[in-house]
C-alpha cells in the first residue's frame, strides 16, 4: 500500500463518517463477581477488569455509584481453560480516577482456569492492593460533521481563503476537520512535491442532501 493509499484510507473513512475496527471474538463463557457487605462503599464509584496472566484487559466493567451492600457484576469474552485475574477498586476519593491504597480501596482476585461460566465471591476486608488500574485513552475526535470547541488538539486558519483546518493524531490515525466559509466545496492536500503536483486531495461537497467525498492527485503544480 502507498502513502497516498494511506491517506486515503484515513480521511475518506474519517470525512464520510465512517470507521472500520476490530473486535475480540464472542465466547458463551463469562464470569461473575459477587460482592456482599459494601455498604460501607455505598455513593462511591467502582471499576473492575478481568485480565490474563500476561496483562491483557478481556473485558472492562463500572459501576457509577455502588447502591447496595449486595451486588454482581458480570464479565463476558473469558476463554474455555484459561487463567485470569481480577482488578477492582472502589474509589473512595471520588476524584473519578485510580488512586493507590489506602487512598482508594483495591484489591486482585485469581481466577484458576476451568470451564464453563465462573463465579467468584468477595468480602472487603484484609490488605489492599495496589492494582494500576489502567486509564483508558481518551476516544479521538468525532467524525460527526461538528467540531466542538477543544475536540481537536491543533487549529489553524488561513487568512487568503478563511478555510479552518483542526488536526490531531495519536499512533495509528490522522483525524482533521475543514471549514470553508462559503457554499459549494472545500478540499485539503498533503504531501505536495511542488505547489500542488504531487499532493493527495480530498475534496468534499454536499449536494443534493448526499454528502461526496472525492479522492483527488495533483499531477502539475
Amino acid at each position: 500500500m502507498t502513502k497516498r493509499q494511506v491517506c486515503l484510507l484515513v480521511l475518506v473513512a474519517c470525512g464520510a463518517g465512517l470507521f472500520a475496527g476490530c473486535t475480540a471474538p464472542s465466547s458463551a463463557v463469562r464470569l461473575t463477581l459477587e460482592f456482599s457487605t459494601m455498604g460501607n462503599y455505598a455513593g462511591h464509584m467502582l471499576e473492575a477488569r478481568v485480565v490474563t496472566p500476561g496483562g491483557t484487559e478481556v473485558d472492562r466493567e463500572s459501576i457509577g455509584a455502588v447502591s447496595a451492600a449486595q451486588f454482581a457484576i458480570s464479565f463476558s469474552g473469558l476463554e474455555e481453560d484459561a487463567a485470569y485475574r481480577v482488578d477492582f477498586y472502589v474509589d473512595v476519593n471520588d476524584n473519578g480516577r485510580y488512586d493507590a491504597p489506602p487512598t482508594d480501596h483495591a484489591w486482585r482476585i485469581d481466577v484458576p482456569a476451568s470451564k464453563g461460566d465462573r463465579s467468584v465471591a468477595f468480602t472487603p476486608g484484609g490488605a489492599f492492593t495496589d492494582i494500576a488500574f489502567p486509564v483508558l485513552p481518551a476516544p479521538g475526535p468525532a467524525a460527526d460533521g461538528v467540531i466542538s470547541p477543544g475536540e481537536y488538539r491543533h487549529t489553524m486558519t488561513d487568512p487568503t481563503t478563511g478555510m479552518t483546518v483542526w488536526w490531531e493524531n495519536d499512533e495509528e490515525t490522522l483525524y482533521v476537520g475543514l471549514v470553508a466559509p462559503g457554499l459549494g466545496w472545500l478540499a485539503i492536500g498533503f504531501g505536495p512535491v511542488s505547489k500542488m503536483e504531487g499532493a493527495n486531495i480530498i475534496m468534499g461537497y454536499v449536494a443534493g442532501g448526499t454528502l461526496t467525498i472525492s479522492d483527488q492527485y495533483g499531477s502539475g503544480p
